[in-house]
């Protein structure tokens, strides 16, 4: 082999170990946007809670680090979304998940987000409270899209109705295409 055809080699080997890692990074960080939104969305969701002065917040199945970005105490010690909503970590941890969620809902934060539509291994009997105290109290305030889902911010009226409805103050949200859009809770 001469001495060309070695560097000739090199510097193609080094070209295609040094860029298809670039590639696919920026290949699999396209698909994470596309399939769950933005990654400045937490922080943008947090903005929108401190510049209404928002003081209780929980986050049902979405972004745990809501609390931390907004500067709002969780309502629980269980802070990460998904101990409260999943069978699994409720017998792990040996605690009465839908008593938690249930006590949370009834001290009625303000703000709650959602993440629809719901997963699969969420369990129904908390979307069942969930959907009952939204119904009962809650209003749809904010709708943001996230990749394949929408994140709801619904705010809490002490109202009776339809949480599809539109809170009768403030701006309605940073999805104006998905304002009268009916929700489902698969």
């Amino acid at each position: 082999w001469s001495s060309d055809v070695c560097s000739s080699d090199l510097k193609r080997w080094i070209a295609v170990y040094t860029f298809t890692p670039i590639f696919g990074y920026a290949c699999g960080w396209a698909f994470e946007s596309w399939d769950h939104g933005s990654p400045m969305l937490p922080r943008e969701i947090a903005q929108t809670l401190r510049a209404d002065n928002v003081s209780s917040l929980y986050v049902f199945n979405s972004f745990g680090i809501v609390y931390y970005l907004s500067g709002l105490p969780s309502p629980t010690k269980f802070t990460l979304p998904t101990h409260l909503l999943r069978d699994l970590e409720a017998a792990s941890f040996r605690f009465d998940a839908v008593g938690e969620v249930g006590r949370i809902l009834a001290s009625h934060p303000q703000v709650i987000v959602v993440t629809r539509p719901f997963a699969g291994n969420i369990a129904q009997n908390r979307v069942q409270l969930l959907e009952a105290e939204l119904q009962a109290s809650y209003c749809t305030w904010r709708i943001y899209e996230a990749g394949r889902d929408k994140v709801y911010l619904y705010r809490y009226e002490g109202i009776p109705g339809d949480s599809s409805r539109r809170c009768s103050s403030g701006e309605q949200g940073a999805d104006s295409s998905a304002r009268s859009e009916e929700h489902t809770s698969e």
